[in-house]
């Protein structure tokens, strides 16, 4: 019997497992399960699961945005808009109860952990410089200004709406009993992410505690809650997040890399010792991947995973990386050697480790799955599914792509997929093609369900996506090898997927082809376009179209031209302006054939919409083919975490474009 093919409102049926955190008995999971209310907003579900029975009872079920921050041995602790639209510390008992707010910050939290015996607790919140030296000698007569004035470079911030406040990201203390907050740290700069020593005397912590506005580093610090005294962990030029103890205290691990091919280097994993006598990558040089998550897709954002989780015996840290399409998760020794622990050709997109039990709890997903929650032992192969949040998508016509390898323009070797229509969707006659770039710079495609490739299966297109030089999952060099040469390289290798995976398919039609993608994929989209007719149509998303207003208008424009054109700081800044044009897409706009859809969220504080106001007057002035769709109250993760409305109307703008068009 044939089965039913997707349809773009088969979107609003569709829910999201969220990462899971153990009980610190290990005998619970908790997570959460997002779906789709009234078309209009999301729903979440908290849930916990009994390890051993694998049974889950329901705790909430809200429209309220409630996020897991950790598990004690008493309480859920969630981060949650409950209380109006800052979000603070609430506690959800785990033997039965109301949920209770525990903090009422001003301006609210952006993250928090507490002790699992709930001796101690600690924010990261915004709060102003107990001495700004603009403050020094103000007249307190003065009346408030209207306007805004600029104090410094980056007074817009990416994922933070409006404009500088003032503020910093600082550590605060939390009273068990009271729920009040003691800000712990100060200064002009931000804490970026924390963690507690398990004895509870000790925070490490990263920050930019010693660069100035400019700076790029994030240094990892240990400060002594007795005497107040820090001490200065990293050693060198190192950027470092996500700190975590072993189980002994005596060291603390990171992710973080040396900047040495800037925003392309990959993550390794730093250890240091507790006295600052030691700093050490332990991921080897002959393991050619990068620590971490570079996957992306339309279905979530990017989770903030765990930072690198010790083994109960500290001679070893569990931790994710990214290989060839796939996001793994790996035990990575302090003596250098490397073992997979759960891996295959899927991506796993959060995760949670007991060191003393030895079990993993990781939310999975493949190309015919959206995500489930999984369970093993470390030491074992066997993993065990725990929930079927998406059985309906048994159903459906699913259809499934193939990876292989093969050459670039220039001998070099690249990994492609080809997801060919279901036999529901065949037409039975040669078959039109949808090329799909990869997304953000030096992230990846590959081994995972994405309802957009669905959609054009079930559709009737072959669609191939590829990951072309710059991208993240395959060696330091190929991550490496587009900086300085934007849509060269880059954009060959797109066309070189395409061309290899037209040779391997006789099926696939050359005359009906089409291209699409967002972000840095949407400038290669826009890039190849403007220099070849190939294409039947093509849709870009929140897009660069002219580099030279994107250094200056993007709140990380400079930096990152400084790292993908390879500017050195205050002497190219500003300066390469033939290069920045020589680059844009907008240049050659004269010549464009293709017929173009352009989408731009509103908000986008990444790559601001002038980008596609830019390329769309200079192809509807000079006659050309193009439609401009703009998003409101979206920004430039709206594709993937947007309101659904947004996201569902984005499937069916560039689906009906396409079909239109080929």
């Amino acid at each position: 019997m044939a089965r039913e093919r997707f349809a773009t409102e088969d979107f609003f049926r569709l829910s999201w497992v969220g990462a899971p955190f153990f009980t610190p008995d290990a005998s619970h999971i908790a997570y959460t399960i997002r779906a789709i209310e009234a078309r209009e907003r999301y729903r979440t579900q908290i849930l916990v699961m009994d390890v051993a029975a694998e049974t889950s009872r329901m705790y909430t079920d809200t429209l309220f945005d409630d996020r897991i921050a950790c598990v004690t041995d008493e309480h859920i602790v969630l981060l949650s808009n409950r209380a109006g639209r800052e979000v603070q510390v609430f506690l959800l008992p785990l033997h039965g109860g109301e949920v209770r707010q525990l903090t009422d910050v001003t301006g609210g939290v952006e993250s928090a952990w507490i002790d699992p015996r709930e001796r101690y607790g600690a924010v990261i919140a915004r709060v102003r410089p107990t001495l700004e030296p603009d403050a020094v000698g103000a007249d307190s007569r003065r009346e408030p200004r209207l306007s805004y004035e600029v104090p410094r470079f980056h007074y817009r911030e990416p994922g933070r709406p409006g404009l500088w406040d003032g503020t910093f990201r600082q550590l605060g203390m939390i009273d068990m009993e009271t729920g009040g907050v003691r800000i712990i740290t100060d200064g002009m700069h931000d804490v970026e992410t924390f963690a507690f020593s398990p004895c509870g005397n000790r925070i490490a912590v990263t920050s930019r505690r010693d660069g100035d506005e400019f700076a790029t580093t994030n240094d990892a610090y240990l400060l002594d809650l007795p005497t107040g005294n820090v001490r200065k962990l990293s050693k060198g030029r190192l950027t470092l997040r996500q700190p975590r103890f072993s189980a002994d205290g005596t060291m603390v691990a990171c992710y973080g890399h040396d900047l040495s091919c800037a925003d392309a280097t990959h993550e390794n994993i730093y250890v240091m010792t507790v006295d600052g006598a030691s700093c050490r990558p332990i991921v080897p040089a002959h393991f050619t991947f990068g620590v971490g998550n570079r996957a992306t897709h339309d279905m979530r954002a990017a989770e903030c995973m765990p930072g690198p989780i010790f083994t109960a015996e500290g001679d070893g840290v569990i931790a994710p990386y990214s290989a060839m399409g796939a996001v793994s998760l790996a035990q990575f020794q302090l003596s250098t050697l490397v073992r997979s622990v759960a891996t295959g050709e899927r991506q796993i997109s959060g995760y949670d480790f007991h060191p003393a039990t030895g079990s993993l709890a990781f939310v999975l997903s493949d190309s015919a799955a959206p995500g489930d929650l999984y369970m093993m032992r470390l030491n074992t192969t066997h993993e065990k599914k725990l929930t079927d949040v998406n059985p309906w998508i048994r159903d459906k016509a699913v259809a499934r792509p193939t990876t292989y390898m093969l050459k670039g323009y220039d001998g070099i070797d690249l990994q492609g997929w080809c997801m060919l229509p279901p036999p529901e969707a065949a037409a039975g006659k040669r078959v039109p093609v949808v090329a799909v770039t990869p997304g953000k710079a030096h992230s990846m495609v590959g081994h995972v369900f994405s309802l957009s490739l669905q959609l054009l299966a079930s559709a009737g297109f072959a669609v191939v996506y590829g990951n072309p030089r710059g991208s993240g999952g395959y060696s330091q060099k190929f991550t490496d090898a587009n900086r300085g040469d934007c849509g060269g390289t880059d954009g060959r290798d797109v066309l070189a997927i395409i061309d290899a995976t037209l040779t391997m398919y006789p099926s696939l039609d050359p005359d009906r082809m089409g291209i699409i993608g967002e972000s840095y994929g949407g400038f290669l989209v826009n890039w190849i376009v403007t220099h070849t007719d190939r294409f039947k149509a093509a849709a870009a998303q929140g897009a660069v179209s002219n580099w030279t207003s994107f250094v200056g208008t993007s709140v990380s424009g400079y930096r990152f031209m400084e790292s993908e054109f390879k500017w050195m700081p205050l002497v190219d800044s500003w300066n390469d302006t033939d290069e920045l044009w020589n680059r844009s897409p907008v240049k050659y706009a004269s010549g464009v054939v293709t017929p173009l859809l352009l989408m731009h969220g509103e908000e986008d504080r990444e790559v601001p919409v002038e980008q596609s106001e830019q390329m769309y007057a200079a192809l509807r002035r000079t006659g050309k083919t193009v439609e401009f769709v703009r998003f409101p109250h979206a920004d430039e993760n709206f594709g993937c975490a947007g309101l659904p409305r947004l996201r569902h109307e984005r499937y069916e703008q560039v689906l009906h474009w396409l079909l239109r068009h080929i």
